[in-house]
């Protein structure tokens, strides 16, 4: 993505800034669950494992940045992968915290448990969460609802407006999750489509690639939408290369 020119650029101290501030908090935020796991498993040394982990806090990091003026696969995979870690992280630092609450309380009242139960009982729940947020962000869903509205046309009455959102097409979400997407659409039958939100996610994309004719819906034929339509977000810095219209 190309940035918009008429927008100001942030100083490069402050970005170098934040970007230390960023990354010494994921770095202490995983240091903290490694940590609370070690104690827990009685565990006497980092494993390799736990060294990976911080590599993906930084590659997390990197990847971001690159991803402003590169896009190949290597970058993508990166970037997915470290995402991902990061989603894991999230929860795992509130399962720690957790562990640590738990373990103190039943030392108050003298009641005895496991460690690694308690490691076993939090961190496990964090990761099942974390797995049904991955499921739960790749599920699409419909949902219907009815808008009555009066004096409208004849040929608008039980017509059928799909709205689309924030669909940040990138280095997570590409090609194949745009035609999924088309796929549903192309279930329901719309009338008109509208996209609103983010069309793209900021990182440099293929542009030609995410929107090919084979992600975009049909525009001829009895059932082809009359309208499709993107609204604002990082689409309007490239609403020329997109061939949508835009609606403000």
């Amino acid at each position: 993505m190309d940035s918009n020119p008429s927008e100001p650029r942030i100083p490069r101290a402050r970005i170098i800034r934040f970007l230390i501030i960023f990354s010494t908090t994921l770095l202490a935020a995983t240091w903290f669950v490694c940590a609370t796991w070690n104690h827990f498993w009685k565990t006497a040394f980092m494993p390799v494992w736990q060294i990976i982990l911080q590599a993906l806090n930084l590659l997390f990091v990197a990847t971001t940045i690159l991803a402003r003026r590169y896009s190949n696969y290597w970058l993508r995979l990166g970037y997915r992968m470290s995402a991902i870690w990061l989603g894991v992280l999230n929860y795992s630092f509130f399962a720690a915290g957790a562990a640590w609450i738990f373990s103190a309380a039943a030392a108050l009242v003298s009641f005895h448990i496991e460690p690694k139960l308690i490691a076993a009982a939090f961190f496990g729940g964090a990761m099942v969460t974390s797995i049904y947020g991955l499921a739960n962000a790749s599920w699409l869903r419909v949902t219907r609802v009815t808008v009555k509205l009066t004096n409208l046309p004849t040929n608008w009455r039980s017509g059928t407006v799909a709205l689309v959102a924030d669909l940040h097409l990138g280095n997570v979400r590409g090609a194949r999750f745009a035609r999924r997407v088309v796929a549903k659409l192309q279930q329901i039958h719309p009338d008109v489509v509208l996209i609103s939100g983010d069309l793209f996610d900021g990182s440099k994309a293929d542009l030609d690639a995410l929107l090919a004719k084979e992600v975009s819906l049909p525009s001829q034929g009895p059932r082809a939408p009359i309208f499709r339509w993107a609204y604002g977000g990082v689409v309007r810095s490239r609403r020329s290369s997109t061939g949508l219209p835009m609606v403000k």
